[in-house]
């Protein structure tokens, strides 16, 4: 039974997700690999946005108690002002809490969303997706943040606002400058050092990101999964392996979550070390 190297990628792409350390830039790191190797493979970008979809059902599942409960209790709100049935002052309060922190999705979402456009489209031919030099800048710099979590000041949280929100989309758009960046060791880290507590760093991160990966999912994943070209290439060992990688991938995730909560986060900064000695072994030899 002869398997598409793309599989690998996507099994890489999938599990690694759930960490830290930018999942793609370790399946750049792997395409090099292999090219050393004499082999040419490249993970689609189609396919990439389809892992979107096995990524968003495990943050959703993470955070199940967290989003089931405020559905409830909108609901309940919402019900009761539709209605015109009395509403109580904590229901209120929920609505407006919920308005204001659906405009600072809006707000965080928007400027990624604008800067992905000029970074990936504008800028395409400026940005060396490619080069390993700056694959190594990019695992330096999701080490260096991680690693800053040593730094951090215990001191009293503050809350989550359109000014903080803003800044947490704008460096969530930024990555897209360098390969080997993070995507949630940047967010998480610049949250935290923003004044956001551990936790809500976390909620935050995949919060303002949750949008995008449902946009991207739907838009490109969706059409690929559907096509039947993605199936083409799995057999039934393939299909439990891709499975097994899933729960793989969630286990990996609680781990990276718990991390953050105790601030551990530090640790993936010290693993960062190899892919940045392996880029740059690449690069240079």
């Amino acid at each position: 039974m002869s398997i598409d190297p793309v599989f690998f990628l996507a099994l890489t792409q999938l599990i690694l997700e759930a960490l830290p350390i930018s999942s793609s830039g370790h399946v750049r790191l792997v395409q090099a690999l292999c090219a050393r190797w004499g082999i040419a493979v490249m993970l689609p970008e189609s396919i990439d946005h389809l892992l979107h979809g096995p990524a968003l059902l495990m943050v959703a599942v993470y955070f199940r108690s967290e989003w089931w409960s405020l559905l409830r209790n909108i609901g309940s709100a919402g019900a009761a002002f539709l209605s015109r049935n009395y509403v109580r002052d904590s229901q209120r309060n929920l609505l407006r809490i919920c308005a204001k922190l659906c405009g600072m999705i809006a707000v965080a979402d928007g400027i990624t969303v604008c800067l992905y456009w000029l970074i990936k489209v504008q800028l395409a031919h400026v940005v060396a997706h490619n080069s390993l030099v700056l694959l190594a800048c990019g695992f330096c710099i999701t080490a260096l943040l991680l690693l800053s979590e040593r730094w951090l000041v215990l001191r009293a949280y503050v809350p989550l606002n359109y000014t903080r929100a803003a800044t947490i989309g704008f460096v969530q758009g930024i990555i897209f400058l360098l390969p080997g960046v993070s995507r949630f060791a940047v967010t998480v880290m610049v949250a935290q050092w923003l004044g956001l507590s551990p936790q809500r760093a976390l909620q935050t991160s995949f919060l303002f990101f949750a949008p995008i990966m449902l946009l991207a999912f739907v838009g490109h994943g969706l059409p690929e999964l559907l096509t039947g070209t993605f199936w083409a290439m799995l057999s039934v060992p393939l299909i439990a392996v891709l499975s097994g990688a899933m729960v793989l991938s969630y286990v990996l995730f609680v781990v990276a979550c718990r991390a953050t909560v105790r601030r551990r986060l530090w640790l993936f900064g010290v693993y960062m070390i190899l892919p940045i000695i392996c880029a740059l072994w690449l690069a240079l030899f």
